[in-house]
């Protein structure tokens, strides 16, 4: 009868315990959320994403959502609930957004928001337009390389490439790298080069595209001679 006592006083003491636990419990309203990984606006185009913030001891547990592209017009991926600092998955290519907040018994904190891109499809070959392909161009003309380049559509935006152009001249029977141009983002695709080439001698020039997952492309490479 005494075990039988004993028991009961245990069970009313844990239901007491758990009735209290939101008494007990930190209010976390004004807790912030530090996040390691991924960054905001990143790209990259690998499909596993590792998720990691750093631990805050007043917080029971973490909210994690993740949804592309964003949440005001969400499509959800995940929806979960963690006691740990880090979580991974795999996810298609696309652009996503994810946000965490902490969640105590008997408060919540505000959400922190990143955005990233999954892009594992390099941009499209630049297009060479000038000069054409076994064009013979004058160097009393101001010489202009012209291309176009662009990246392949993702969620209906399109992003950004940073072009790099190579000229190459004949040197006896092989073409040699004479110079490389490096260009910024957003630039016009077009390249004034007249101060860089010698008469009656052939050229070849080529464009290499890099995205901002680091996706590249190389273009096909046309010729020219100069005269």
């Amino acid at each position: 009868i005494m075990n039988l006592k004993f028991l009961y006083f245990v069970g009313f003491f844990l239901l007491g315990l758990s009735a209290c636990s939101e008494f007990f419990s930190i209010n976390i309203e004004n807790q912030e959320i530090e996040i390691i990984s991924p960054k905001d606006s990143l790209f990259v185009n690998k499909n596993h994403i590792n998720f990691w913030w750093e631990e805050n001891s007043d917080i029971e547990s973490y909210q994690i959502q993740v949804v592309t592209p964003n949440f005001d017009n969400p499509t959800i991926i995940m929806d979960t609930i963690l006691s740990g600092t880090a979580l991974e998955m795999d996810l298609d290519e696309g652009i996503y957004t994810w946000r965490i907040r902490g969640v105590n018994a008997g408060s919540e904190s505000a959400y922190f928001y990143r955005l990233f891109v999954v892009d594992q499809t390099a941009p499209l070959p630049a297009q060479l337009l000038y000069p054409p392909d076994s064009a013979i161009v004058s160097l009393e003309d101001n010489i202009t390389l012209q291309w176009k380049s662009r990246d392949p559509v993702i969620n209906d935006l399109t992003f950004s490439v940073w072009d790099s152009v190579y000229l190459y001249r004949k040197i006896a029977s092989q073409y040699l790298l004479v110079e490389s141009f490096m260009l910024e983002e957003n630039f016009s695709q077009m390249l004034d080069i007249h101060l860089f080439l010698e008469p009656s001698q052939k050229y070849q020039w080529e464009i290499r595209s890099f995205d901002k997952a680091n996706n590249k492309a190389l273009s096909p490479r046309y010729s020219f001679q100069t005269e």
